[in-house]
Protein backbone atom coordinates (compact mmCIF):
# COMPACT_ATOMS: atom_id res chain seq x y z
CA UNK A 1 0.00 0.00 0.00
CA UNK A 2 1.21 3.47 -0.88
CA UNK A 3 -0.30 6.89 -0.24
CA UNK A 4 0.39 9.87 -2.50
CA UNK A 5 -0.48 13.51 -1.76
CA UNK A 6 -0.11 16.38 -4.21
CA UNK A 7 -1.23 19.97 -4.35
CA UNK A 8 -1.07 22.97 -6.60
CA UNK A 9 -1.60 26.69 -6.07
CA UNK A 10 -1.47 29.04 -9.01
CA UNK A 11 -2.61 32.56 -9.86
CA UNK A 12 -2.11 34.68 -12.94
CA UNK A 13 -2.98 38.35 -13.26
CA UNK A 14 -2.93 41.00 -15.93
CA UNK A 15 -3.58 44.61 -15.05
CA UNK A 16 -3.12 47.99 -16.66
CA UNK A 17 -4.40 51.41 -15.56
CA UNK A 18 -7.92 50.74 -16.99
CA UNK A 19 -8.71 47.07 -16.47
CA UNK A 20 -7.55 43.78 -15.08
CA UNK A 21 -8.17 40.06 -15.12
CA UNK A 22 -6.91 37.41 -12.75
CA UNK A 23 -7.53 33.71 -12.40
CA UNK A 24 -6.23 30.91 -10.27
CA UNK A 25 -6.60 27.31 -9.26
CA UNK A 26 -6.00 25.40 -6.07
CA UNK A 27 -6.04 21.61 -6.06
CA UNK A 28 -5.35 18.93 -3.49
CA UNK A 29 -5.19 15.22 -4.37
CA UNK A 30 -4.92 12.12 -2.19
CA UNK A 31 -4.31 8.77 -3.90
CA UNK A 32 -4.13 5.37 -2.25
CA UNK A 33 -2.51 2.63 -4.35
CA UNK A 34 -3.23 -0.95 -3.31
CA UNK A 35 -1.73 -4.10 -4.84
CA UNK A 36 -4.04 -7.12 -4.60
CA UNK A 37 -1.73 -9.43 -6.55
CA UNK A 38 1.00 -9.15 -9.21
CA UNK A 39 -1.80 -8.98 -11.81
CA UNK A 40 -4.35 -6.68 -10.08
CA UNK A 41 -3.98 -3.30 -8.39
CA UNK A 42 -6.20 -0.30 -7.62
CA UNK A 43 -6.02 3.44 -7.07
CA UNK A 44 -8.51 5.32 -4.92
CA UNK A 45 -8.23 9.06 -5.61
CA UNK A 46 -9.84 12.00 -3.80
CA UNK A 47 -9.58 15.37 -5.55
CA UNK A 48 -10.52 18.88 -4.44
CA UNK A 49 -10.27 21.74 -6.95
CA UNK A 50 -11.16 25.42 -6.65
CA UNK A 51 -10.90 27.58 -9.79
CA UNK A 52 -11.77 31.28 -9.69
CA UNK A 53 -11.42 34.33 -11.86
CA UNK A 54 -12.13 38.01 -11.69
CA UNK A 55 -12.29 40.97 -14.04
CA UNK A 56 -12.42 44.65 -13.31
CA UNK A 57 -12.69 47.87 -15.24
CA UNK A 58 -12.10 51.10 -13.36
CA UNK A 59 -13.19 53.71 -15.91
CA UNK A 60 -15.38 56.31 -14.11
CA UNK A 61 -19.09 55.41 -13.92
CA UNK A 62 -18.55 52.41 -16.20
CA UNK A 63 -16.29 50.71 -13.66
CA UNK A 64 -17.21 47.23 -12.46
CA UNK A 65 -15.85 44.17 -10.68
CA UNK A 66 -16.79 40.63 -11.81
CA UNK A 67 -15.98 37.49 -9.79
CA UNK A 68 -16.75 33.84 -10.42
CA UNK A 69 -15.65 30.41 -9.16
CA UNK A 70 -16.07 26.68 -9.62
CA UNK A 71 -15.37 24.07 -6.93
CA UNK A 72 -15.13 20.34 -7.61
CA UNK A 73 -15.00 17.43 -5.19
CA UNK A 74 -14.22 14.11 -6.85
CA UNK A 75 -13.71 10.47 -5.91
CA UNK A 76 -12.34 7.95 -8.41
CA UNK A 77 -11.69 4.21 -8.06
CA UNK A 78 -9.54 2.62 -10.80
CA UNK A 79 -8.51 -1.00 -11.23
CA UNK A 80 -5.81 -2.39 -13.51
CA UNK A 81 -5.76 -6.09 -14.35
CA UNK A 82 -3.08 -7.88 -16.40
CA UNK A 83 -4.55 -11.26 -17.45
CA UNK A 84 -1.54 -12.03 -19.68
CA UNK A 85 1.47 -10.36 -21.27
CA UNK A 86 -0.60 -9.06 -24.23
CA UNK A 87 -3.58 -7.50 -22.41
CA UNK A 88 -4.02 -4.71 -19.90
CA UNK A 89 -7.58 -4.20 -18.65
CA UNK A 90 -8.58 -1.02 -16.84
CA UNK A 91 -11.98 -0.32 -15.26
CA UNK A 92 -13.48 1.93 -12.63
CA UNK A 93 -15.96 4.54 -11.46
CA UNK A 94 -15.82 8.27 -10.78
CA UNK A 95 -18.17 10.79 -9.17
CA UNK A 96 -17.78 14.58 -9.09
CA UNK A 97 -19.76 17.27 -7.27
CA UNK A 98 -19.55 20.57 -9.18
CA UNK A 99 -20.48 23.80 -7.40
CA UNK A 100 -20.48 26.81 -9.72
CA UNK A 101 -20.95 30.48 -8.90
CA UNK A 102 -21.19 31.81 -12.48
CA UNK A 103 -20.84 35.45 -11.65
CA UNK A 104 -21.25 38.32 -9.29
CA UNK A 105 -20.96 41.83 -10.73
CA UNK A 106 -20.97 45.11 -8.88
CA UNK A 107 -20.48 48.64 -10.10
CA UNK A 108 -17.62 50.74 -8.81
CA UNK A 109 -18.02 54.22 -7.39
CA UNK A 110 -21.01 56.31 -6.32
CA UNK A 111 -22.13 57.17 -9.88
CA UNK A 112 -21.93 53.68 -11.35
CA UNK A 113 -24.06 52.78 -14.36
CA UNK A 114 -24.41 49.18 -13.17
CA UNK A 115 -26.69 47.52 -10.68
CA UNK A 116 -25.29 44.72 -8.56
CA UNK A 117 -26.01 41.30 -10.06
CA UNK A 118 -25.39 37.92 -8.46
CA UNK A 119 -26.19 34.89 -10.56
CA UNK A 120 -27.46 31.85 -8.68
CA UNK A 121 -25.00 29.27 -7.50
CA UNK A 122 -25.61 25.86 -9.07
CA UNK A 123 -24.70 22.34 -8.04
CA UNK A 124 -24.44 19.31 -10.27
CA UNK A 125 -23.30 15.70 -10.10
CA UNK A 126 -21.26 13.87 -12.72
CA UNK A 127 -20.72 10.10 -12.67
CA UNK A 128 -18.84 7.72 -14.95
CA UNK A 129 -18.36 3.97 -15.28
CA UNK A 130 -15.70 2.74 -17.68
CA UNK A 131 -13.70 -0.24 -18.90
CA UNK A 132 -10.95 -0.58 -21.50
CA UNK A 133 -8.48 -3.09 -22.85
CA UNK A 134 -5.09 -2.43 -24.37
CA UNK A 135 -4.15 -5.41 -26.49
CA UNK A 136 -0.63 -5.91 -27.80
CA UNK A 137 -0.89 -7.14 -31.39
CA UNK A 138 2.85 -7.01 -32.18
CA UNK A 139 5.96 -5.21 -30.94
CA UNK A 140 4.90 -2.15 -33.01
CA UNK A 141 1.11 -2.27 -32.79
CA UNK A 142 -1.33 -1.99 -29.87
CA UNK A 143 -5.13 -1.98 -30.10
CA UNK A 144 -6.97 0.03 -27.42
CA UNK A 145 -10.74 -0.08 -27.02
CA UNK A 146 -13.28 0.50 -24.31
CA UNK A 147 -16.67 1.72 -23.12
CA UNK A 148 -17.66 4.69 -20.97
CA UNK A 149 -21.07 5.44 -19.50
CA UNK A 150 -21.53 9.00 -18.20
CA UNK A 151 -24.34 10.66 -16.25
CA UNK A 152 -24.75 14.39 -15.55
CA UNK A 153 -27.37 15.65 -13.09
CA UNK A 154 -28.38 19.16 -12.08
CA UNK A 155 -29.23 19.31 -8.38
CA UNK A 156 -31.79 21.61 -6.78
CA UNK A 157 -33.99 24.39 -8.03
CA UNK A 158 -32.83 26.83 -10.68
CA UNK A 159 -33.90 30.23 -11.96
CA UNK A 160 -34.00 31.25 -15.59
CA UNK A 161 -32.96 34.86 -16.19
CA UNK A 162 -34.22 36.60 -19.33
CA UNK A 163 -33.14 40.02 -20.54
CA UNK A 164 -34.72 42.45 -22.99
CA UNK A 165 -33.00 44.29 -25.86
CA UNK A 166 -31.71 46.91 -23.38
CA UNK A 167 -30.14 44.15 -21.23
CA UNK A 168 -32.66 44.76 -18.46
CA UNK A 169 -33.89 41.78 -16.48
CA UNK A 170 -37.42 40.85 -17.59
Amino acid sequence: DRLFVSGYLGRDAFKNHHAGIDFGNQTLTFRWNHVFSPRLFSNLTLINSNYDYGMDHSENAQGFVWTSNMKDYSVKLDFNFYPNANNSIGFGVQSIVHTIMPGQVRGMGDNTLYSDIKLDRSTSLEHAFYAENTQKISSRLNFRYGLRFSIFQNVGAANLHQYDENYELV
